[in-house]
């Protein structure tokens, strides 16, 4: 830009930004002539370059950004919060940016075997500035808005965390959205076993016999050692293997988390229609659950009627012993194959399609499972119920404060498709104080080495909805953003466990994941950049005089922010689709006949001998090649 254009520019920057910065200007003095020809026949004044710079979104925007860097060098020099030290230090900081830039000119003019100045020039206009001077400024004020902004997380983060009103001066206040209450988070951890079915096959896939193994491990392990908890099980047998080292846990779960659906969306729909803990009869979490977007309109009713019928799944737990029990078994008791030897007629698949090879939220129910030996001419047509009896009733006696002795299966209550409660004996983490239920899905995500397939066993540590733990802790206290001593304690909650000490840690760790979960409430309201932009420039006394510019900002500052909002919304409402549609299809191909009897897995051994009628042409475990 040569310097009849850039003063032209500069002359406007002034009009636009009058009281924010020191031009020679007053609002008395408009039309300001910035082009006149000699003979006097043709000008142009600011107010016609301003007109049309108001005309584009972009020309807003960089009014916007202009007067933020105007209220920002404003403040740093006019706030007392804000010392003469630091100020001088991002000086310091900028000017040491300008000179690598020189240095990287002299050192590309080199590489390129071209001219300092033309190198110079390729800088500075990447930068946007016309010379080192502008430079200086322009890296001024990344600095000093980068500050200002760090600084009002550190004076507010509280305020951000709980939402509501933020005091600027002595009558006027921002308002922020709540982390807790508007971004929902939950504290979540996993045991994750991987399998190589293939994820769109809801009827037929295969797993192998080491898979069999460890899912059949997983749950017996889980459900039957009561000495050794969650977090020890998930670091010995996950594989997951960045939380598997932090006892399972994955921290921070939000609306804004992009988790698989099975995994998050399992989670939002088991936490709002089956739950029946106390917590949801509160009215301030009830305010919450339009937030997760499963309430009564048009765009979202049908998803959720049809969650509500589909969504939920219970597992007997003795499929872990019959996964066992038929982990190798490839041919019949006679050494022979079976359907010309094809997988998905091995009784371990069999038995996984039916019932771990399903993408809504289950649990693992206690339930004693025994295979129906009787003669081939009684289960012919017979249902799979009549073929592998599953027994979910429980002796009393082997019952105590609602447990099942020597196992970590408890009594829990879940709402059916009508609202009605049902108890069931489900698999738990474990914890004797505080037992949470192992939310059961399958799942996965992308193919080859950046993917994977398959079981995750999840536990909610702390729901958004339980807005009172167990141990007495509001949500508040529980996301406090304060760091543990070397005892693990935070100051004003003993020894309470909350997100930040919620295992045993290293001051390290403890540091971490305080750094995540400032990072994640930062995160919490979508606007919340523009909203730091208000603060300092209703606390600096900043002024806009300009009645268009003025209108200009406020039609783009609320523009912006339906944007977002909206984004949000349908950002949501999509992810709600995608795990409606899964859950469809799923439905459709596990209604048809496509799904393999469990009488196959049954008769599998005697499929040459006594029950061979079963598998020949015409008999329920027949195979017939599937044409295109």
């Amino acid at each position: 830009m040569n310097k009849r254009n850039k003063i032209l520019a500069l002359s406007s920057s002034c009009l636009m930004l009058l009281s924010l910065v020191s031009c020679d200007v007053t609002a008395t003095e408009k039309p300001h002539v910035l082009l006149e020809f000699s003979d006097g026949s043709v000008e142009v004044t600011a107010d016609e370059v301003f007109d049309r710079y108001m005309n584009t979104k972009d020309g807003v925007e960089a009014a916007y950004a202009q007067i933020n860097d105007a209220v920002a060098r404003y403040t740093m020099y006019h706030d007392s919060d804000v010392s003469v030290g630091k100020r001088d230090q991002l000086i310091s900081e900028a000017k040491a940016k300008v000179d690598d830039t020189k240095t990287t000119a002299e050192n590309n003019a080199k590489t390129n075997k071209t001219s300092y100045d033309d190198e110079l020039d390729k800088l500075l206009e990447s930068n946007g500035a016309d010379d080192l001077e502008e430079l200086q400024i322009i890296f001024e004020n990344q600095s000093f808005r980068t500050y200002l902004q760090d600084k009002f997380y550190e004076d507010f983060i509280e305020n951000l965390k709980e939402g509501g009103e933020i005091a600027i001066n002595e009558t006027e206040t921002l308002k922020v959205d709540s982390y807790i209450d508007d971004i929902l988070p939950y504290h979540v951890k996993h045991i994750l076993v991987k399998v190589t079915a293939t994820a769109s096959d809801y009827t037929t896939s295969t797993i192998t016999e080491s898979e069999a193994i460890k899912l059949s491990n997983a749950i017996s392990k889980l459900g039957n050692d009561t000495q050794t908890g969650f977090g020890t099980i998930a670091k010995n047998i996950s594989e997951d293997e960045g939380s598997a080292a932090n006892f399972g846990d994955l921290g921070l779960m939000s609306i804004n988390t992009s988790y698989v659906n099975e995994f998050k969306l399992g989670i939002y729909a088991y936490d709002t229609l089956f739950n029946a803990s106390d917590y949801l009869d509160n009215q301030k979490s009830q305010n919450k659950l339009d937030k997760f977007l499963l309430k009564d309109d048009e765009e979202t009713a049908t998803y959720k009627e049809f969650i509500k019928n589909h969504g939920l799944n219970f597992i007997p737990s003795g499929i872990a012993g019959l996964l066992d029990q038929f982990k190798d078994v490839t041919m019949d008791d006679n050494n022979e194959t079976v359907n010309d030897g094809k997988s998905q007629y091995y009784p371990r698949n069999i038995l996984w399609n039916e019932y771990l090879n399903k993408h809504e939220i289950s649990f693992i129910e206690y339930a004693n499972m025994t295979i129906n030996n009787a003669p081939v001419d009684q289960v012919i047509g017979a249902t799979n119920d009549e073929v592998v009896s599953v027994d979910t009733s429980v002796d009393p006696a082997l019952v105590e404060n609602g447990w099942i002795k020597d196992t970590n299966y408890k009594e829990f209550q879940f709402k059916n498709a009508e609202g009605t409660l049902e108890s069931h004996y489900i698999l738990t983490d474990g914890d004797r104080v505080d037992p949470k239920p192992i939310l059961v899905t399958r799942a996965g995500t992308g193919s080859g080495d950046s993917g994977y397939q398959g079981i995750h066993f999840i536990v909610v540590q702390r729901s958004a909805l339980d807005d009172l733990g167990s141990n007495e802790t509001t949500l508040s206290d529980y996301y406090s953003t304060k760091l543990p001593n070397i005892n693990g304690q935070i100051q004003g909650l003993g020894d309470k466990r909350v997100y930040v000490n919620a295992f045993d840690t290293t001051q390290k760790n403890y540091q971490s994941r305080v750094d995540d979960l400032i990072d994640e409430i930062k995160e919490a309201d979508n606007s919340i950049e523009k909203k730091i932009n208000e603060y300092y420039f209703i606390k600096s006394g900043a002024e806009i005089i300009n009645t268009n510019l003025k209108n200009k900002l406020e039609i783009y500052i609320d523009a912006e922010q339906v944007e977002a909002d909206n984004n949000s919304h349908s950002d949501l409402v999509a992810k709600w689709k995608e795990y409606y549609d899964l859950l469809a299809r799923q439905a459709d191909e596990r209604a048809s006949e496509k799904l393999i009897p469990l009488v196959c897995a049954v008769k599998f051994n005697s499929a040459s001998g006594a029950d061979k009628e079963l598998f020949e042409i015409g008999g329920a475990c027949h195979y017939v090649e599937q044409k295109d």
